[in-house]
């Protein structure tokens, strides 16, 4: 495109973002179709156009055009990093690795990202790992870099590796140190390294920062329980159980546990057995049904 041509097409888009501006979103879609019709090569007109029909709503619009541009410039890497960030956003994490897959680490940074977080969200956590770290060892200061070390901090724990868990979650401290999400992360990864004295610090500063998100209270009642501070345990268990929609057998059976520990055996029996019902196979429930029944068994032989 000459530069007589690339100053004509700048102007039209400029023209086509005034409609957009004025609210005339239909003058501005018209006129983008005409731009590109009459110049296929004004890639600008294509990115803009794709981001209005995803103002609109209209995803399947955008992703087909961008698609078939992607289609005929293969080898673009400019349409390739931009198609695989509207897939991205579209939480098309699949459709995402396969467009952005084409990049080397070290030729666009920002795909290794793009790449680790869509593997994350598909539980792929070690190729998720992989591309985190490339990202990372990119040395690329931008604004996704903090992402990436939370992220390589929550992709540790879900792989069972805390120590790098740690080291990952320290690093995000510097861009992070007043979230809530990073004192719980030391939170948990503390529990899991049995470090229950810092996890009780951690969680402490997460329900300063914000007490109204039930992860965070769920994680306070295991940890309140695993340093032997049963009555915040129950505080904190009853609370996530009274205002989650969903409770997982582990979490009744906790409670469970933290009732047995104040000698309040029928409410314990209870909550074992909610855990039974919604998982016969519960473990802790079980066995804990079963040194129940014996303990009953004993008082019975006993008071007879």
């Amino acid at each position: 495109m000459e530069a007589k041509e690339k100053q004509l097409v700048q102007l039209k888009i400029e023209k086509a973002q005034r409609f957009i501006a004025e609210g005339k979103t239909l003058h501005a879609l018209q006129f983008y179709k005409k731009i590109i019709e009459e110049h296929p090569e004004a890639i600008e007109a294509y990115f803009n156009l794709s981001l209005l029909y995803e103002s609109l709503e209209n995803i399947l619009a955008a992703e087909n055009l961008l698609s078939e541009l992607l289609e005929e410039n293969s080898d673009n890497n400019e349409i390739r990093l931009f198609f695989g960030h509207f897939l991205f956003r579209q939480g098309k994490w699949n459709e995402t690795i396969e467009v952005l897959s084409f990049f080397s680490p070290n030729e666009i940074p920002l795909a290794s990202f793009f790449i680790g977080y869509s593997h994350y969200m598909l539980l792929e956590y070690e190729l998720a790992r992989i591309s985190f770290e490339n990202f990372v060892k990119s040395g690329k200061e931008t604004e996704f870099m903090q992402d990436a070390y939370i992220y390589l901090a929550k992709t540790h724990i879900n792989l069972t590796n805390f120590d790098m868990a740690l080291l990952y979650v320290k690093q995000a401290e510097v861009y992070y140190s007043n979230h809530y999400e990073l004192h719980l992360l030391f939170a948990i990864i503390y529990y899991y390294l049995t470090m229950i004295a810092h996890a009780v610090t951690s969680i402490e500063k997460t329900l300063k920062l914000n007490k109204d998100d039930l992860s965070v209270t769920e994680w306070a009642g295991k940890i309140y329980l695993k340093s032997g501070d049963y009555k915040k345990a129950e505080k904190y268990f009853t609370k996530f159980i009274d205002e989650s929609t969903e409770v997982s057998p582990e979490t009744y059976s906790h409670l469970g546990i933290t009732y047995l520990y104040t000698n309040k055996i029928k409410d314990a029996e209870n909550y074992f057995n909610l855990a039974l019902k919604l998982d016969p196979q519960n473990k802790v429930a079980l066995e804990a049904v079963k040194n129940l029944e014996k303990l009953n068994q004993n008082q019975a032989a006993s008071d007879g």
